[in-house]
């Protein structure tokens, strides 16, 4: 078995001394280690080449294209991770300040206190006499807005509390419904939102989170709209 004659400094690998990696990174050095350990074995090729067959210049000028090539691979994903970081920390400040403003998000059932609250309806098309239903905790129509012919995209109303029969809705949970026909003659899609305030805005692993007065907590990409 022939034997090779490593640099110092280069580790060889020794079969009885192997250990399975604790992590996938467990085998990987810094880029400058290597670097530093492709040049010792470029030097080492070029003291043990060949006399009478020298390697081609072209060869060696490969190979360091391939050494600047990995090198400037592992500066360019640095200088991602770094600005990336900058970003995520800009968003968070950015988001931070939403803080006691109300979101519009997906949803059916919200907290009525005294104050006005503003739901909405995705529609996937055109309908006709798109009604809002409000029901309380045990299902019953305390009242029923009428939208009238309402355009695909989104309808908001805002419920102030008044009951059908006159009277004021008491604080509570409450359930908003829509119901209408599509102006096609076909199903009506509609999907439902309701408006609550934001009161703190945090971080779930890299995502950040928003939590609503509401108890929920939402991602900064289900905010429909943000409200005053």
């Amino acid at each position: 078995m022939s034997t090779i004659n490593l640099p110092p400094g280069v580790p060889a690998y020794q079969p009885v001394a192997a250990k399975t990696p604790t992590s996938p990174n467990a085998f990987a050095g810094s880029a400058k280690d290597i670097q530093d350990n492709f040049l010792k074995m470029l030097m080492a090729q070029i003291q043990n080449q060949n006399p009478m067959d020298p390697a081609k210049p072209s060869e060696f000028t490969s190979q360091l294209s391939q050494l600047n090539t990995m090198k400037g691979i592992s500066d360019l994903n640095a200088n991602v991770q770094a600005f990336l970081s900058q970003i995520k920390a800009s968003d968070f400040m950015g988001l931070s300040q939403v803080v006691g403003r109300n979101a519009l998000v997906a949803g059916s059932q919200f907290d009525f206190t005294g104050e006005p609250v503003v739901v909405g309806a995705r529609l996937a098309s055109d309908a006709t006499d798109l009604r809002a239903l409000i029901m309380n905790d045990l299902g019953q129509v305390v009242d029923e807005v009428s939208l009238g012919a309402s355009r695909a995209g989104q309808a908001r109303l805002q419920w102030d509390g008044g009951m059908k029969d006159g009277g004021s809705a008491p604080a509570g949970r409450y359930r908003i419904e829509f119901r209408g026909a599509a102006a096609d003659g076909g199903n009506l899609s509609v999907s439902s939102l309701v408006a609550s305030q934001v009161v703190s805005v945090g971080r779930d692993g890299d995502a950040l989170q928003i939590r609503l007065a509401d108890g929920r907590a939402v991602g900064s990409g289900d905010v429909i709209e943000w409200l005053k």
